[in-house]
């Protein structure tokens, strides 16, 4: 039995929806702050003091739900494919 035929694959499409999904999660909001950053530089470092601030009080609340997200699409690609 190879490796391969041990583990599902995804298709090409459940694929590209997985990246695009990483990338939503991931870079979007990395891009974003830079952007801010750039756009607005005096008063940039208030406001990301207090996304931070805000990210720090609530850090179990964002992992949980993204961990569910996760999930949630793992299990759909599951009960959805062969």
């Amino acid at each position: 039995m190879h490796q391969s035929d041990s583990y599902p694959s995804l298709r090409t499409q459940d694929s590209i929806l997985a990246l695009a999904l990483a990338l939503l999660i991931f870079a979007i909001p990395v891009l974003v702050l830079i952007g801010l950053y750039a756009a607005m530089p005096q008063r940039a470092p208030n406001m990301l003091g207090s996304l931070r601030a805000w990210m720090e009080k609530n850090n179990r609340t964002i992992t949980v739900v993204l961990c569910f997200v996760f999930g949630v699409f793992f299990l759909l690609q599951r009960f959805s494919g062969p």
